[in-house]
């Protein structure tokens, strides 16, 4: 009975977890919407933001849900909560780099 209680919190647990990303994905996309309403004014303009405020959007998202995850997560496992950080951060300054180096 304990091992069934425990595995269905987990299924929710995650499930939560995935309704936070979602809805930071949703919000950075809302952030990003006027953007796209501005391009609309040129067809091929306003597709092309959309799908560009659409890939920046999950990029941003990814790595603050896992940073907010392993803070969550600190004072149970620090070493998963130390290494979701390291990857979290490890794909903000990649892509801070790579545009850095495509505006160079």
């Amino acid at each position: 009975m304990f091992a069934k209680a425990i595995e269905g919190n987990k299924f929710k647990t995650w499930l939560l977890r995935l309704v936070g990303f979602i809805m930071m994905f949703l919000g950075f996309t809302t952030i990003f919407r006027p953007l796209v309403a501005i391009g609309n004014i040129i067809p091929l303009i306003g597709s092309m933001i959309s799908m560009g405020t659409g890939i920046i959007s999950f990029a941003l998202s990814l790595p603050i849900t896992l940073v907010i995850i392993s803070l969550a997560w600190f004072a149970y496992r620090p070493l998963l909560s130390i290494s979701l950080i390291a990857i979290g951060l490890g794909i903000y300054f990649f892509i801070e780099v790579e545009v850095k180096r495509k505006v160079n």
